[in-house]
């Protein structure tokens, strides 16, 4: 659990489309989501809210190469009618697109960073995933 002024990614996996379901093996090529369960503290978004970006790499442990990198960013707002915002608690959704490629029993995993800026604060945190493989 974060500080009043902290931010964390808690968890981030590989999920079927639309789903929370974590994936074990996928068809190589197949659209998938990433998704990523925050937590940011009241602090950093009580000053009139915060932004954050979200970065996720799907790496090919069996290559040592990334078959997918992207992010997105949005603001989070202060909650409105108190001067202290309660803690945010979130889960983000990425969708990879069906356009990655790995071979037969590849090992994959994703990595994702998330951070958080309010003002002059600044939380940056990362984690990394189970790993899934590839098939054919």
């Amino acid at each position: 659990m974060p500080g009043f002024w902290d931010a964390t990614i808690k968890a981030v996996y590989a999920a079927d489309s639309g789903t929370s379901n974590t994936i074990d093996v996928i068809k190589s090529g197949k659209a998938f989501d990433v998704v990523a369960d925050i937590e940011v503290g009241g602090g950093i978004i009580s000053f009139g809210g915060a932004k954050y970006r979200l970065n996720v790499v799907i790496r090919n442990q069996s290559k040592l190469t990334v078959v997918f990198a992207g992010s997105q960013s949005d603001p989070l707002p202060a909650e409105e009618g108190g001067e202290t915002s309660p803690t945010v608690n979130k889960q983000l959704r990425l969708q990879v697109p069906a356009t990655w490629a790995a071979e037969d029993g590849d090992v994959l995993d994703v990595l994702a960073s998330f951070k958080v800026s309010s003002g002059n604060f600044v939380n940056t945190t990362t984690t990394t995933g189970s790993q899934f493989l590839s098939a054919t």
